[in-house]
C-alpha cells in the first residue's frame, strides 16, 4: 500500500510542476485510480 501511496505522491507532484493542462489533468486521474487501489486494499 505504501508503495501506491509513494506513486500517488510523485505523480501529484509531476502533474503540478508540468505546467500543462493536459498533463496536470491526466496526472489527477492517475492519482485518483492510485487512491480508488488504495481504498480497496482497506
Amino acid at each position: 500500500m505504501r508503495l501506491l501511496l509513494d506513486a500517488a505522491d510523485s505523480l501529484v507532484v509531476a502533474g503540478v510542476k508540468s505546467g500543462d493542462l493536459t498533463a496536470t489533468r491526466n496526472a489527477a486521474r492517475g492519482v485518483g485510480a492510485l487512491l480508488n487501489l488504495v481504498l480497496e486494499m482497506l
